[in-house]
């Protein structure tokens, strides 16, 4: 589902700030289970492949440890409780801006295989650092990511950094991505990252850190057979009778959408006389699902929060 709100601050004055302003609201979205697939702090290489066949960089080859900064490469990894990332290799402490730096083409970092065949939408996320602006030719260059669903025998293109922007420019950054906007997800997902310094000669450096992967699911909405109260499975007098009780005695009921037998929207002492002109008078059939158990066709704010159904 979708949540809409919005923030409502009074001031001393008596004046009150809405944000957003003009009537509208924020958005979003509602799931029964928000859980982790993939959480990876790249607090170790495991899995991971570092650099390809095809690469043709001479300097600069894709490495996991604790970075040490210059100008263009990050001095920290993202993480919190750890030191480690992948970037684009250490120079010594103290050495040149230059020393170490991507040069002569690419190099390739590949993630492992990931399975996202659990039901659900997937959100994948990742913090990159990518510079790109300093040297002889600044701004020529790129960091492309691409994604897999057939183990890496074919690539489809998820982002492009660079040559310019503030985001060629040093510094952590975070991508999300929908990947079923991309791909279809798969039990062999895999990512990989090329950089290199394919322009002028210039100072390319990337690192990568904090690999996510979020799986997000409704679950189904709730059988139910409506004006069953009992759930009996069959009609009676004890259906009304119970319909009764929780109009006017404050009974509970977990599926509303069962007293509301006309299909209104709301629950009254007209799903009552519904009930029983159905029963007794040769009235018209109760609203589906009726008489068979199903979910509700209409969407209205009654809430159904378990099955009545077997």
């Amino acid at each position: 589902g979708t949540v809409g709100f919005v923030v409502a601050v009074d001031d001393l004055s008596g004046t009150t700030h809405l944000s957003p302003e003009g009537g509208a609201e924020f958005r979003a979205l509602v799931y029964d289970t928000i859980e982790a697939t993939v959480d990876d702090p790249i607090a170790s290489p495991a899995g991971w492949t570092l650099g390809e066949p095809t690469d043709s960089a001479t300097s600069g080859f894709w490495e996991w440890g604790n970075p040490i900064g210059t100008a263009a490469a990050p001095g920290d990894d993202h993480s919190p409780n750890d030191v480690n990332c992948f970037f684009t290799q250490n120079g010594v402490p103290g050495g040149s801006l230059g020393a170490a730096d991507i040069d002569g083409g690419i190099t390739t970092l590949t993630s492992p295989a990931y399975d996202l065949t659990a039901p659900g939408e997937y959100v994948l996320s990742y913090w990159r650092w990518f510079s790109n602006d300093t040297g002889a030719g600044p701004n020529q260059d790129v960091l492309q990511v691409q994604i897999s669903n057939d183990d890496g025998a074919n690539w489809s293109p998820l982002e492009t950094v660079g040559p310019t922007g503030a985001e060629a420019s040093g510094e952590w950054f975070r991508a999300s991505f929908d990947v079923a906007a991309v791909i279809a997800p798969t039990d062999a997902v895999r990512l990989r990252f090329i950089v290199g310094d394919t322009g002028d000669p210039s100072l390319v450096e990337a690192a990568i850190d904090d690999v996510h992967i979020e799986r997000r699911d409704c679950a189904p909405a709730p059988l139910f057979r409506r004006g069953d109260l009992t759930g009996e499975g069959s009609y009676s007098i004890t259906d009304a009778i119970s319909l009764l009780e929780y109009l006017f005695q404050g009974g509970a009921l977990d599926c509303v959408d069962l007293a509301d037998v006309n299909d209104s929207g709301n629950a009254n002492l007209a799903d009552v006389i519904a009930l029983l002109t159905y029963l007794f008078s040769n009235g018209a059939t109760p609203a589906a699902p009726f008489p068979d158990c199903g979910v509700d066709p209409t969407d209205d704010a009654l809430d159904c929060m378990s099955a009545s159904c077997p």
